[in-house]
């Protein structure tokens, strides 16, 4: 007499280690070799996943980069694409807007927060700082400095301060070399619509400070004409940051070093960090987004002989910054004032390709190591330490990875949602539609595994304000699970 099973709960997951008819199936809990487009439904059930909405387009621009700007209280999905265009969604009109653009190609767009602003890099030009509505927002000392402008050259303008007496205790050296700035008209209140960028600011130790001028030259072409000499100045919402890492000690022998370029960067204990990729990773002073002089405690973590490849990751897991390498990962804790006694030491030979293909959330830090051909938490609390390297999460579906195009790795892309409990794992497949289409999902509530695979060519993948969000060949945004 056949054998009759009734099957209560379904939320086993994916199981791709075991026979068809050896499977995990059992009253308790139900496993399956194969299912798409699944997730669990209340208790034990299942029902057929959520799918994308469509937030809008960039211009046909393939997107290569997304994040999660916060201002305040306030969080703003930013995205980028090849040609160096970045965006900011306006939820209330439902639109992309542009707020800044490179005008170069470019591989990939990364981001990180910094003071209320946005620090943005493309791996080839300087880093750009953005802060929304800077322009508008009241700058009182600033907005109130009566200046005068005289031409300079036939591309550049010298500012200088009106009477000291118009003056308290606001100062042009308060302002930095890349600060763009707009020039009002104080009759009309009335700005000139081309933005002019610091080149170089002359200082004097005269208490008036009357010499002190700003060197400014237009950002694009500049048609217009100045009337009169009562002018005022504000901030523009973009700065560009320091060109290369410089030494001003008159003491100190240390030369000048290299660019301030890069394609993976960080927040970590109020500096600016940029790996470079001709090498090193590049530092900034404390709370400084201009300051860039070794002089003042900026400076560079130099490459190890044992270990020359390039950065393609940084990452920040508790007090470390996580420095992801081709061929192994490394942790620098820097949180001594003292930077003499920084350790920045070897970690373990798994690491991730790209600066997208990592996730450190409340759960941990997680990525797809290639070396172990799995999906691992790279990073996790236990009790008596924060930097144990816990078991593999991917074991029961390992043999799905046998068809990543392993020569795309660093189109893997890890996205949180910590209201589902979601991490979601877009993977190039050999078998996919060429590119990250196929998306693993591990459920930390039932510990167990779910695939989903879209119809987008998909280029990238991130979460902005608990939801995950993906970005296409095409150009289009679109919101997952909606």
């Amino acid at each position: 007499m056949a054998k009759t099973m009734k099957f209560f709960n379904l939320t086993g997951g994916l199981n791709t280690e075991q026979g068809l008819y050896t499977i995990n199936s059992t009253e308790n809990r139900t496993e399956s070799p194969d299912m798409k487009n699944i997730e669990y439904y209340k208790l034990s059930g299942l029902k057929v996943q959520p799918g994308n909405i469509l937030l809008g387009n960039l211009d046909s621009h393939t997107v290569i980069g997304g994040y999660e700007y916060h201002k305040g209280n306030n969080y703003y999905l930013v995205v980028g694409t090849n040609v160096g265009d970045i965006y900011l969604y306006d939820d209330e009109y439902k639109k992309f807007n542009k707020i800044f653009s490179y005008g170069t190609v470019c591989e990939r767009l990364v981001f990180c927060n910094y003071a209320d602003g946005l620090v943005i890099a493309n791996g080839k030009d300087n880093l750009v700082y953005y802060v929304k509505d800077r322009e508008e927002e009241p700058q009182e000392n600033l907005y109130n400095i009566k200046v005068n402008l005289s031409t300079n050259s036939s591309s550049e303008y010298i500012i200088t301060r009106a009477l000291a007496t118009t003056i308290n205790e606001m100062s042009f050296s308060s302002l930095g070399i890349g600060d763009r700035i707009y020039i009002y008209n104080n009759e009309t209140d009335k700005k000139f619509e081309t933005p002019f960028e610091i080149v170089k600011i002359n200082t004097v130790e005269d208490i008036t400070k009357e010499k002190e001028s700003l060197v400014v030259a237009p950002v694009g072409a500049f048609t217009g004409t100045f009337t009169g000499s009562n002018l005022h100045i504000k901030l523009s919402n973009i700065s560009v940051i320091g060109e290369h890492l410089h030494n001003t000690d008159p003491n100190n022998t240390v030369a000048d070093a290299g660019r301030i370029v890069g394609s993976a960067l960080a927040n970590y204990k109020g500096r600016i960090w940029v790996a470079n990729p001709e090498g090193g990773i590049y530092y900034s002073e404390l709370g400084n987004i201009h300051g860039w002089d070794i002089y003042y405690d900026a400076g560079v973590i130099a490459e190890s002989e044992e270990d020359k490849s390039f950065v393609t990751a940084l990452g920040i897991w508790s007090e470390y910054l996580v420095v992801h390498k081709k061929q192994s990962s490394y942790l620098l804790n820097a949180t001594d004032d003292d930077s003499s006694k920084w350790e920045y030491k070897p970690y373990t030979e798994s690491t991730c390709r790209g600066p997208y293909s990592y996730s450190s959330n409340d759960r941990g830090y997680y990525l797809y190591s290639d070396t172990n051909q799995g999906v691992y938490p790279l990073l996790s609390r236990s009790v008596y330490n924060t930097t144990y390297m816990g078991k593999e999460l991917s074991y029961k579906i390992r043999s799905r990875f046998d068809k990543l195009d392993t020569t795309k790795q660093d189109q893997i892309f890890v996205a949180y949602d910590p209201v589902k409990q979601y991490m979601c794992f877009y993977m190039n497949m050999l078998d996919g539609n060429g590119y990250s289409n196929k998306c693993y999902i591990y459920c930390f509530l039932t510990q167990s595994w779910l695939y989903r695979e879209v119809p987008q060519n998909v280029t990238i993948a991130f979460s902005c304000n608990n939801k995950i969000y993906i970005g296409t060949y095409e150009g289009d945004v679109l919101e997952e699970f909606s």
